[in-house]
């Protein structure tokens, strides 16, 4: 049986979501990736380290010691032994996380630590470059997709969390933005894998897509 399911995707596809009640009903772990670019973006903004000074980014993301710890709350994230789940949507380091992760130091260095995470068991494991570069040898590799304005509804929602004062057509811009960086990064554009079975979530609900995948495994 296959151990190992890559979900990668656009921002609002999905992903987390699916991912968590996949991992929970197959009783694996489960790896947001994501999160670890947030965690290293909030590190270098409370060290007020520049964007542009990679070197010290990178040695940031090598050094730095993250880990996700179960609670009654659920998850949470620490980063050198400080709880930052709180602050991961901030506004800061929503304008600074998709620069960050660009960086090929930084990404070479938190893969190396998403390998070593998933060497030690059955995972459950998402984000833009999982199935191309993570993983990739994964048994089950699924890219989620969604419209931009569909995407932009299901992160509304969250961003008015952030944002009282935010639009929808403001979300819609910015996810066009991430959107474009994303695609564009040279060390891991986001796109699926060769092997990737590609979903579009337009119009299902959550638990379509984790049968859907519930499926692959079976048959695959």
């Amino acid at each position: 049986m296959h151990t190992q399911i890559a979900i990668d995707g656009p921002v609002a596809s999905g992903k987390t979501v699916v991912g968590r009640i996949l991992s929970e009903q197959l009783g694996w772990r489960f790896l947001d990736t994501g999160l670890m670019y947030r965690a290293i973006t909030w590190m270098a903004l409370h060290e007020q380290i520049d964007a542009s000074d990679h070197l010290a980014l990178e040695n940031l993301a090598i050094n730095s010691q993250i880990e996700l710890v179960a609670s009654v709350e659920g998850d949470r994230l620490f980063i050198n032994q400080n709880d930052i789940t709180d602050e991961l949507r901030s506004r800061s380091i929503e304008a600074t996380v998709s620069f960050i992760s660009q960086i090929s130091g930084v990404r070479t260095a938190l893969i190396l630590k998403q390998r070593e995470i998933a060497s030690s068991g059955s995972i459950v494991m998402v984000g833009r470059d999982i199935g191309t570069r993570v993983l990739k040898y994964a048994g089950i590799k699924v890219f989620l997709t969604a419209s931009t304005d569909e995407r932009a509804k299901r992160r509304f929602s969250q961003a008015l969390e952030i944002n009282p004062d935010t639009t929808l057509k403001i979300v819609k811009t910015d996810l066009e933005r991430r959107d474009l960086i994303d695609s564009q990064n040279r060390e891991s554009p986001l796109l699926p894998a060769d092997d990737s079975v590609i979903i579009n979530t337009d119009n299902m609900e959550i638990d379509e897509v984790v049968q859907k995948i519930m499926q692959l495994l079976i048959t695959k």
